[in-house]
């Protein structure tokens, strides 16, 4: 491989990590909240088995809001 080639090979890699990183922090993750409580659950928690207003939220906006994850379903 001469200078040319590896330099190509490089920059090759460093879009294909950097598009992997960008991609990785736009996946988000729903999760569910109340809205007179204080966690966020899974959509299958059994904390939520008995609720009738449960609320869909962005994990990191959950946890901007002051939400804390559940220990029974652990999100």
């Amino acid at each position: 491989m001469n200078f040319k080639s590896k330099k190509l090979a490089i920059i090759a890699l460093l879009v294909l990590i950097i598009s992997a990183v960008l991609c990785a922090q736009a996946v988000t993750k729903t999760v569910y909240v109340t809205a007179s409580g204080t966690k966020y659950h899974t959509q299958s928690c059994a904390s939520l088995s008995r609720t009738k207003d449960v609320i869909p939220i962005d994990e990191k906006e959950a946890v901007e809001k002051g939400y804390k994850p559940c220990t029974r379903c652990k999100p």
